[in-house]
């Protein structure tokens, strides 16, 4: 073969290439006037552009309101550099073929794959696309959800599908008390399934959004965190709409051992459902796994009508809570075997405060400055535990409260003692320990040291409590 054939047949394969891929606003039908303008810099699109062949963008593109692009069947478009689309108005179809390289954008808007939030349309396929999209990106991005109540009849996964630690977080606009006034996401698919599952996610966040259920359509959990998950932060959301036996706001790897662990809450409201006010049918808010679910941290958070417990956690070696607020519950924290800090909490017409172990694991539970008005029907500040027990400063029932008896019990192990230190507990008998110690054998000298408690009715009937010898 001679180099002039060769060269012939480099030619033609070249001229074929050419026309396979077409790249360029050159090869794009618009309509609409000069739907796209070109310059030496920079493309802008501003009207209808139909995308029929593979087109890549090799130059910085914005797109405006009022721009739309629409692939067909073998129409698919590539970003190479930065991207920039103006406003929340959709300018993709969900359906589309996009490709974003690394570092074209890093905010992703719901609105611009047809999300509306402002109708009682299906919200569900803007969102997987938004969140597909997210999930092959080689950098961190954020879904932006403008206020307004988005519908979702689908479980979405938040995830990453390429293994590098990069961060898809979630971020709303507003959130409201009322759970469906602010970026709201609501389920009114069936009932029994879970909004959003997160997997292999890292460092991100989630905030400014409600999530909710119509009527109806409970849901199990509005969010199921699996493995693997750390440094994880919730703030400023409202969670509710979910019941039935074993439902929780957050699911917490429940009943798995895998990783998911550094998980914060903080300015969050959490509602259990009732339709009466009276029975609550949502059995947690954030209900937690086993040996690798730990170190979760909650502050100045809301927790209403959960009839197992607001917060529910099998082990941790850190439980953080500060600053919250709890009522109606049947108790407002559950840590098994954990090394928990409460700190500066209020609660009323819960029917007890907190629970630990029984068992002979190392368990270290701290309150201080808590405040806990009960229900009448109940006796127990904590149903049980055992282990370290550390208590400074906190009130329980002492500011004219409903409740008449306040106790605590805990259990007499080897592992166990009790430092008391300043507290008081409402109770009609000064006479009698508020601290109930349960379990074989007698009780051990030392047990429990109290140190300034006092007990009474009120106020005025107030006197020191006698340590038991």
């Amino acid at each position: 073969m001679t180099i002039k054939t060769i060269l012939a047949l480099l030619l033609v394969l070249a001229l074929f290439l050419q026309c396979s891929r077409k790249t360029g606003p050159a090869q794009m039908s618009s309509k609409g006037g000069e739907a796209i303008v070109e310059t030496d810099r920079m493309i802008s699109i501003r009207g209808l552009v139909e995308i029929e062949h593979e087109t890549v963008f090799d130059k910085e593109v914005t797109i405006y309101p009022g721009a739309f692009i629409s692939t067909h069947t073998n129409g698919k478009v590539i970003f190479n550099k930065r991207l920039n689309i103006i406003g929340d108005s959709q300018v993709f179809e969900a359906e589309s073929d996009i490709e974003m390289k690394s570092n074209t954008l890093g905010t992703i808007n719901v609105g611009w794959f047809g999300a509306k939030g402002d109708d009682s349309e299906d919200d569900t396929k803007a969102f997987q696309k938004a969140l597909e999209l997210a999930s092959v990106f080689n950098n961190s991005v954020t879904i932006f959800v403008p206020t307004g109540q988005y519908y979702i009849k689908q479980t979405l996964v938040i995830e990453n599908r390429i293994p590098i630690n990069k961060s898809i977080n979630l971020v709303g606009e507003a959130m409201s008390s009322s759970t469906n006034q602010g970026s709201s996401l609501i389920w009114n698919g069936p009932p029994g399934e879970s909004m959003i599952l997160m997997r292999n996610n890292y460092l991100n966040f989630v905030q400014y959004i409600d999530f909710a259920s119509e009527y109806k359509c409970e849901l199990k959990s509005n969010i199921v965190l699996r493995y693997q998950i750390y440094q994880m932060e919730f703030r400023d959301c409202s969670f509710s709409g979910c019941a039935g036996l074993g439902s929780s706001n957050i699911d917490l790897n429940a009943g798995n051992s895998d990783q998911v662990s550094e998980i914060s809450f903080i300015n969050c409201i959490f509602r259990g459902k009732t339709y009466d006010n009276t029975t609550w049918q949502t059995s947690a808010a954030v209900k937690g796994g086993k040996a690798n679910t730990k170190d979760i941290y909650f502050e100045k958070c809301s927790f209403l009508g959960y009839n197992e417990s607001a917060i529910n956690i099998e082990i941790s070696e850190v439980l953080y809570v500060s600053n919250s607020t709890f009522a109606h519950n049947q108790t407002d924290i559950i840590c098994l075997l954990c090394g928990a800090l409460l700190t500066s909490n209020y609660s009323e017409q819960s029917k007890s405060f907190y629970r630990s172990t029984v068992s002979t694991n190392l368990a270290f539970t701290t309150m201080i400055n808590n405040y806990f008005d009960g229900c009448p029907s109940e006796d127990y500040v904590i149903t049980n535990g055992a282990g370290s027990l550390v208590l400074i400063n906190n009130n329980f029932g002492g500011s004219g409260g409903l409740d008449s008896v306040n106790l605590i019990r805990w259990d007499n192990k080897n592992i166990s003692s009790i430092y008391s230190m300043g507290n008081y507990f409402r109770n009609h008998s000064a006479v009698h320990s508020p601290f109930v110690i349960e379990g074989p054998g007698p009780e051990r000298s030392g047990f429990v040291q109290s140190y300034g408690d006092k007990m009474g009715k009120d106020g005025l009937d107030c006197r020191q409590i006698i340590s038991p010898k």
